[in-house]
């Protein structure tokens, strides 16, 4: 596996050996604004139109923890946003909880629950 440096979240990680290994890089990544979900049914892309930001795609491990991480194109140290991805440990569960929904109209867009960097 590939592995990638990002700074540590707290001074404490700083000190530890951490390892981190990168498992999906989307080069050219576009983040819309979302319009209010229009039914139970699921997102459509084809209702996005308000472009926020454009930039790198990273989905990271750090020991046992996943993130999708938005990093700016150019200086991969500028983190835009963070999507913490939660595990189901239950495989008969769905991926509701995990940070990621589906676009029932295209199977390459889908929709991230970010946290600000």
């Amino acid at each position: 596996p590939t592995t990638t440096h990002i700074p540590p979240a707290s001074s404490k990680m700083a000190d530890e050996v951490v390892i981190e290994r990168l498992r999906l890089k989307i080069s050219n990544a576009h983040i819309f604004k979302l319009p209010p979900k229009p039914s139970a049914t699921g997102w459509r892309g084809a209702d996005w139109r308000d472009k926020i930001w454009q930039g790198t795609l990273k989905v990271v491990e750090r020991n046992d923890q996943t993130a999708v991480l938005l990093v700016d194109a150019n200086e991969e140290r500028n983190i835009f946003a963070v999507c913490p991805i939660h595990h189901q440990l239950d495989e008969r569960a769905n991926n509701g909880g995990n940070g990621v929904d589906r676009c029932i109209d295209s199977s390459r867009y889908f929709v991230l629950r970010i946290q600000n960097a």
